[in-house]
């Protein structure tokens, strides 16, 4: 079975939770079909709107990337002059708005960005642009092994188009990302993009995500049944 990488925010309460009692996470759309969500998931919301989007009107369920266009939105709304990082962050927000325009003009039916999991190779490759990607921006992150158990669509880029755009944000290259295009055959750099479920593949890993959301997060556990519970059961 092919294993991948994922990137947590073990700060993220319900992601924390669910992977302690499950050791699975799903992607945000799926979320929404098992749980019968009717508000509009980011990739089918207006974009004009989604440059203003409240988490409200995706009924406060979020995503890595839509966490990018909120803080986008927050530190914009802001009356002094930005810092450095927090432009790198409107940056970012921005980046991912275009990319959801340019999928729905080049790639229609790919996973939207905004509300897949995110997903790399397992190599070194892979765990340094995770850690690239989050640190500074998630409080607690976590690279996860994982496994794909429930795959609704699964597309692979190259993410070398997303950091040609990051430095010179020419519409080419939104294109050729969204159409699947190699960069350089030498030094691909593939993301793959997963409307579906992901499982945890490592038993450590799994202990140490109980253990996180004991320390933090115990009022939200199940506390195991006593005796006098089985008795009276």
């Amino acid at each position: 079975m092919a294993t991948f990488l994922h990137c947590i925010n073990l700060s993220d309460k319900l992601k924390c939770l669910n992977l302690s009692s499950t050791g699975t996470l799903s992607s945000l759309f799926t979320v929404q079909l098992i749980v019968g969500d009717k508000k509009a998931n980011p990739m089918h919301l207006d974009i004009e709107k989604l440059k203003n989007c409240t988490a409200d009107e995706i009924d406060g369920m979020s995503s890595a990337r839509m966490l990018f266009v909120f803080q986008r939105l927050i530190l914009k709304s802001y009356t002094r002059p930005l810092t450095e990082d927090e432009e790198k962050m409107v940056r970012k927000g921005d980046l991912e708005i275009e990319f959801e325009r340019a999928r729905r003009d080049y790639n229609y039916g790919a996973p939207s960005r905004l509300s897949c999991l995110y997903l790399v190779e397992n190599n070194d490759w892979g765990r340094d642009t995770l850690g690239n990607m989050f640190r500074g921006v998630f409080k607690a992150p976590m690279i996860l092994n994982v496994s794909i158990v429930n795959e609704l669509s699964l597309m692979k880029f190259d993410h070398n188009w997303v950091d040609l755009y990051y430095k010179d944000p020419k519409e080419e290259y939104l294109e050729n990302y969204w159409q699947g295009k190699m960069y350089d055959e030498n030094a691909p750099a593939w993301e793959y993009l997963l409307e579906g479920t992901i499982q945890l593949t490592e038993a450590t890993q799994k202990k140490e995500i109980e253990d996180y959301a004991m320390k933090n997060y115990s009022n939200y556990l199940r506390t195991p049944p006593t005796a006098a519970d089985q008795v009276n059961s």
